[in-house]
């Protein structure tokens, strides 16, 4: 709670975010979200710290696939695959079970980050996000990565976090989330239809202090004739919306509300 009582860390972001969010909640309600919230941010942050050092096996102790008939196909398969992630739980642990759990399994994972104006943090964090194996794009290298799926012959999954805020909203896709109009990146989208690659979203749930379950849906495949390529991107950014909202509602208090999410959103009536 140290980030609440004393830092208050984007506290008036978090309180509008979750009153938004949630208006059929009543005041004390909305308040137990927020404290929860920056308990769970205090977790996190001691979580990455811990990454460093953490092996393979200490991190498939602390988090772990659920077994089901749609991790069984992933691995299956031999097509490659994305998985659509976001900032609930510890997005950055995703990184190390891709590389824990797949590193014997024939897939090879990869990922993209949202670059940081700090170069020596953003490479100190890809070496522990890629130390099991791996290899992380910025996300201006899509091109490359649709490149690379399309030409490949090593089985491989992509796995990009794709709540993040776009700066040019129209050039994006704009939904109703959470009681508002939010602007979604299409980029897994393109890519999906692109490269012609299902598309899958990874649940993660917290089930204690430091302990993870992600369980695999399947959320996509592209058919074999598009109509109308546009109509299809939008029904697929869609669908992981509808997830990932879904996803929120059930563990409200693990979701990044600190990230100024709408910052750049449509207008919107003011807060009562």
């Amino acid at each position: 709670m140290f980030l609440f009582y004393f830092i208050k860390y984007r506290k008036k972001v978090v309180e509008e975010h979750v009153a938004r969010s949630f208006p059929e909640y009543n005041s004390k309600a909305k308040r137990q979200i927020v404290k929860k919230f920056y308990k769970h941010l205090s977790d996190v942050v001691i979580e990455v710290i811990k990454g460093f050092s953490m092996n393979e096996k200490h991190v498939l102790k602390h988090f772990h696939f659920k077994e089901n008939d749609v991790l069984k196909e992933i691995l299956e398969q031999d097509k490659n695959i994305i998985i659509a992630l976001s900032h609930q739980n510890n997005w950055e642990w995703v990184c190390l079970l891709f590389g824990a759990y797949f590193k014997d399994k024939g897939i090879y994972p990869i990922g993209f980050y949202k670059p940081l104006r700090n170069k020596f943090v953003e490479q100190l964090l890809n070496n522990m996000r890629t130390k099991f194996g791996g290899t992380m794009y910025s996300s201006e290298q899509s091109l490359s990565v649709l490149r690379k799926l399309k030409q490949t012959e090593q089985k491989t999954l992509l796995g990009s976090v794709a709540d993040q805020r776009p700066l040019e909203i129209d050039k994006e896709c704009v939904l109703p989330f959470l009681n508002r109009p939010t602007p979604f990146f299409t980029g897994l989208a393109w890519l999906s239809i692109g490269a012609n690659v299902p598309i899958y979203y990874g649940t993660v749930r917290k089930i204690k202090r430091h302990y993870y379950q992600m369980e695999c849906i399947h959320l996509y495949t592209p058919p074999k004739v598009l109509s109308n390529k546009k109509d299809e991107i939008q029904h697929i950014t869609r669908l992981y919306a509808q997830q990932l909202e879904k996803d929120i509602r059930q563990q409200p208090h693990t979701w990044l509300w600190s990230h100024k999410r709408w910052k750049f959103a449509p207008d919107i009536a003011p807060l009562k």
